[in-house]
């Protein structure tokens, strides 16, 4: 008997020293990013950071009601952060109600910092996965509440308009809310909540500097959150790519990819002097159905679309009823840089959604859905425990994953 007991304590001791426990955890969603996503990136600004991650792997997005149903961000963010699988619209919860616990709660009671960082609001699906339970994806306002039970250390993104209800509540259970990036490195607080817009923050494409760009909160928040004793673990989502991508917005995918390149730097900056830290990227799911090459063309035009001076969304808010062909394709060559034909401007006067597509078809590109679609998504993972992120793994993989190692 004491024999069994013995091998039963040796199992143990081998089984927690498989995995080597990272003092901080930074997850990192590209929302929307599959492969194809990634590479158009990579084309246009060659970002060699992702060369510097130790492991990769892909991803099955699958949401609980089948393998054939196609995620969204509140089932896929659930099956990540919780290790269990849902169903579509759900936040942290089963598809019986059932409130789940989160990796960001379990490294609260670990002693860790907690930061929640996005460029959408941050009331959103992805971000509310870690802090929030909620059967409806779409309750952003019972979300925000959540915010201040949760306790965590720092939220920082959008969606004042579902904050702005509750700001005495915040007040009084000791936060310091923020409306401007000046103003962080001024205060001097334990608990922040910076929303910087009213909504999503603005795409990059269109961004001025009364918004932080996500490098630049990403930034502020290693430094905040690095001062505590037991570590951190930080949720950062680039969420502005799957909007993007719902747009089948090519030139406002480019400026959002060069931005997640530059949040790609910041975290390497930080990872080069704290080596005792697990960064893992990841997308929650593909979306548009990139296609890099079209009706035969071998040749790929990308540089035209960094040029481009708006956003789909805001060149049609911007357009008067009746404009006539000439003042369109006037209009049309200003911001995208590509003359349009008679025929081209019928089609869009049309349709809409095919706005860019006469830029498309110099860039050499295609859209094959403005929704979500059912690829793999690219895994990558640096740092202590990396290697059990890596290959090709289900969603709720992940989450299970964390919890073993944190």
């Amino acid at each position: 008997m004491k024999k069994i007991k013995l091998l039963i304590i040796i199992s143990f001791i081998c089984l927690g020293s498989l995995y080597s426990k990272p003092k901080n955890i930074i997850i990192m969603i590209a929302d929307g990013m599959g492969v194809n996503t990634m590479s158009f990136g990579d084309l246009i600004y060659d970002i060699s950071e992702l060369k510097k991650f130790e492991n990769y792997g892909f991803i099955k997005t699958a949401s609980k009601e089948s393998k054939y149903h196609i995620t969204d961000s509140a089932a896929a963010g659930t099956a990540m952060s919780c290790g269990q699988k849902t169903y579509r619209g759900i936040i942290s919860m089963d598809n019986n109600g059932k409130k789940l616990k989160s990796i960001a709660y379990l490294a609260k009671e670990k002693k860790k910092l907690i930061g929640i960082i996005s460029n959408t609001r941050i009331t959103h699906a992805t971000p509310a996965v870690f802090y929030a339970n909620n059967i409806n994806r779409d309750d952003e306002q019972g979300i925000a509440k959540q915010i201040i039970s949760s306790e965590f250390d720092l939220f920082m993104g959008g969606g004042y308009e579902y904050i702005s209800g509750i700001e005495d509540d915040i007040k009084k259970s000791g936060y310091n809310l923020v409306r401007e990036m000046d103003e962080l490195d001024k205060i001097k607080s334990d608990k922040i909540i910076a929303t910087f817009s009213n909504s999503h923050m603005s795409y990059e494409i269109e961004r001025n500097n009364t918004e932080p760009s996500l490098s630049e909160m990403a930034n502020f928040a290693l430094r905040f959150l690095n001062r505590g004793k037991n570590g951190f673990f930080m949720s950062i989502e680039s969420g502005r790519i799957d909007h993007c991508e719902h747009s089948n917005d090519a030139p406002c995918l480019a400026y959002e990819m060069k931005e997640f390149k530059k949040t790609l730097e910041v975290i390497f900056n930080f990872l080069s002097k704290n080596k005792d830290t697990l960064f893992i990227l990841l997308a929650d799911h593909s979306n548009g159905g990139l296609s890099l090459g079209r009706d035969g063309n071998q040749i790929l035009n990308l540089d035209l679309l960094t040029r481009a001076k708006q956003s789909s969304e805001t060149f049609l808010n911007s357009l008067k009823n009746n404009i006539s062909y000439k003042e369109f394709s006037n209009i049309y060559y200003n911001v995208y840089g590509v003359n349009i034909t008679e025929e081209d401007y019928e089609i869009i006067k049309g349709n809409n959604k095919l706005v860019l597509d006469p830029l498309n078809k110099v860039a050499n590109i295609k859209w094959s859905t403005d929704e979500h679609e059912g690829s793999y998504v690219p895994l990558c993972s640096t740092g202590p425990s990396s290697e059990i992120f890596k290959g090709i793994m289900d969603m709720d993989e992940i989450g299970k994953n964390l919890f073993k190692i944190i």
